[in-house]
């Protein structure tokens, strides 16, 4: 964290400036401030009258300008505007804020200039591993009350050498609550292709050109919030958006990439009697395959150093393996090298953990991609492997695989994404329960017998190994004991670990003391509990019908929550 006056934030690790004007080019056009905001339009406390962004790819690096304009209804509107904050990566990026005012009965106050910023680093996936080094750019604007309008103002520059200057943005037009003007501006030389696909009806944009430089805008006046529709798939798009590309084709973002998971001459030398080990000790394509994933996933633990080009760029596998951790990319890079020198065919392959079902209906981009996997080919079968997973100890044909839709693979001669396969209908828990009533002052004896495969086993066996039996056990029986405080542990025992079929069976017996309630003059009650599915289960909203499901891969969803940018 760092601090300084609007005149001292600037350096070569805090790059930017306070109190500068704005491009010429940036188009300054008025809005509508009314006497009284509109009650559509209002929330928590604030009505937003323009969102506004601007973008140029005229000069030597992109240019985005964004201002915005609240109007504050009630006191924790205030609360909230009064914070001006934003985010760059300073490894590629400069801010430039222009203006910070409040609008109090048509006089402006402008705060830029006794600004006093603070640069703040706030790593928001620290806890799942993931450093991304971007800073915050914050001040608190003094003297905020209901009926100011709050304008604010800035220009992000730059963008990732890794995408050799191609602009791509993916631009929300409508939120979760309305906005009296919604703008979009973009300026390009005529040589200069960019593509676009509209989503929900968002409006046609209006060109003019001059001087070899095509403007184009797009505007949307009074759009209510939208409630989005519950249970829809997480790539469905439900609001008006605008999807800009600067990439021809996925051929065009695949050789652009798959230079960067090359490798030249000898691999370190752990790597290579690894190697050597697995090419004298496993004698089939499968075995050889499972033995590198093994490898992949232990040898080197997961990190993400994803700050400038380490968020699209792989490390050298010198640094990989002297430091012995890296992310999606180091992983699926190490794979790789190793296979092919074993015979294999693999490659790395990107992929969207939350879009990855839709990417064949969006444009082609380097930046529509938040993960990389394996792609490898035994024969005829195709596996997807994901090197970033605890270690997986079960044969190839048993490991739990990916699944998110589309997948480009990083290899010479692709010009197109790959579907991955659907997974079958998998058959994960089976519980079987066995209770033992006797009189009513003696205890219920209970037991649970839990079967876990594939993808479920798999969790299972990496959370005894990761925090031991005996607190693993703590908890089940610290579960148990939220229903029935008085229960006694009797027995708890994992039954089987069968790695090669990837099951895990375990066994919970329980003693429950005053298990019975009384349910009238001359009865009891006594409920079972079901441990095994009760939990993955949620109500649904009251206003979804109820003939509508949901289907959830568990292959993806740790995955999901490991997944490098």
């Amino acid at each position: 964290m760092g601090n300084g006056s609007a005149d001292n934030w600037v350096s070569r690790d805090h790059p930017g400036r306070a109190r500068s004007a704005p491009a010429d080019w940036v188009d300054l056009a008025p809005y509508t401030i009314p006497p009284t905001a509109n009650p559509h339009f209002i929330a928590q406390g604030v009505c937003v009258l323009l969102d506004d962004s601007q973008i140029d790819l005229v000069g030597e690096d992109r240019s985005w300008y964004y201002r915005r304009a609240e109007l504050v209804t009630a006191p924790a509107g205030a609360e909230r505007v009064a914070q001006f904050g934003v985010n760059f990566d300073p490894a590629f990026e400069r801010v430039d804020v222009h203006s910070i005012a409040v609008i109090r009965g048509g006089q402006r106050i402008e705060h830029t200039a006794n600004a006093a910023f603070e640069v703040l680093r706030r790593e928001r996936n620290m806890e799942r591993l993931q450093f991304d080094g971007r800073l915050t750019v914050h001040f608190t604007i003094p003297d905020v009350r209901q009926g100011d309008v709050v304008e604010t103002s800035y220009t992000l520059f730059g963008q990732r050498k890794s995408l050799l200057g191609k602009h791509g943005a993916f631009i929300g037009l409508e939120w979760g609550v309305g906005i009296v003007e919604v703008r979009l501006r973009q300026r390009t030389p005529k040589d200069r292709v960019v593509f676009e696909r509209a989503f929900n009806h968002a409006p046609a944009g209006e060109q003019t050109e001059a001087d070899g430089i095509i403007d184009r805008r797009w505007r949307m006046l009074e759009r209510r919030g939208i409630r989005g529709e519950a249970l829809t798939p997480p790539w469905t798009i439900q609001t008006a958006a605008l999807q800009l590309s600067e990439w021809r084709d996925w051929a065009d973002v695949a050789a652009a990439f798959t230079p960067l998971y090359d490798h030249e001459g000898p691999l370190p030398d752990e790597v290579e009697q690894e190697i050597a080990r697995i090419e004298a000790t496993e004698p089939t394509p499968e075995g050889r395959a499972a033995a590198v994933l093994r490898f992949a996933q232990s040898a080197v633990r997961y990190l993400a150093i994803s700050m400038g080009e380490g968020g699209y760029t792989p490390r050298s596998l010198a640094d990989v393996c002297s430091a012995r951790y890296g992310d999606c990319k180091d992983k699926s890079k190490l794979f790789t090298q190793m296979a092919v020198r074993l015979g294999l065919d693999a490659c790395p392959a990107l992929v969207n953990t939350f879009d990855g079902y839709a990417l064949d209906e969006r444009l082609p981009s380097a930046q529509m991609f938040d993960h990389c996997v394996v792609r490898l080919a035994i024969g005829k079968k195709v596996y997807w492997l994901d090197a970033t997973r605890q270690v997986q100890a079960s044969p190839l044909d048993k490991v739990t695989q990916c699944y998110f839709g589309w997948a480009l693979p990083m290899r010479a001669g692709v010009t197109a994404l790959e579907r991955m396969p659907d997974p079958n209908l998998p058959h994960l828990v089976e519980a079987y329960e066995s209770v033992q009533l006797r009189a009513f002052d003696e205890p219920v004896r209970y037991e649970w017998k839990t079967i876990y495969r594939d993808a479920r086993a798999e969790a299972i066996r990496e959370q005894f190994a990761r925090e031991g039996a005996v607190s693993v056990f703590q908890s089940y029986a610290e579960d148990v004991q939220r229903t029935w405080p008085k229960a006694q542990v009797v027995s708890q025992d994992i039954l089987e670990d069968d790695v090669a079929n990837n099951f895990f069976t375990v066994r919970e017996v329980y003693d429950i003391h005053d298990a019975w309630t009384p349910a009238g003059p001359a009865a009891h009650n006594f409920a079972t509990r079901d441990l095994a599915i009760a939990g993955s289960l949620a109500p649904l909203d009251p206003g979804i019908a109820s003939t509508r499901s949901i289907w959830v891969n568990p292959a993806n969803a740790r995955a999901a929550s490991k997944c490098g940018p």
